[in-house]
């Protein structure tokens, strides 16, 4: 199977973080506008989104504030300030 999200996982890209299910991922290649975004992605492979185990989809949610407190870091600070 040909995944979107391996890609994320070259040299290029930086793994922020992980636990045994997930890891949010950036990839400054990707980020166009919004410096320091990235991706959630699951580290077991599957076709469909509706795949994702229980687990799997609570470790998602899990680490998304962690994610995105990077992410409003930056635009609250004063470097981003109008």
């Amino acid at each position: 199977m040909s995944c979107p999200f391996c890609p994320s996982f070259e040299l290029d890209a930086q793994v922020v973080f992980h636990d045994d299910l997930v890891a949010f991922v950036q990839d400054e290649r990707h980020q166009g506008a919004l410096k320091h975004s990235g991706v959630i992605v699951p580290l077991r492979h599957m076709a469909p989104v509706f795949d994702l185990s229980e687990s799997e989809i609570v470790a998602t949610y899990r680490q998304e504030p962690v994610a995105g407190k990077g992410i409003r870091a930056l635009l609250t600070s004063e470097a981003n300030a109008w």
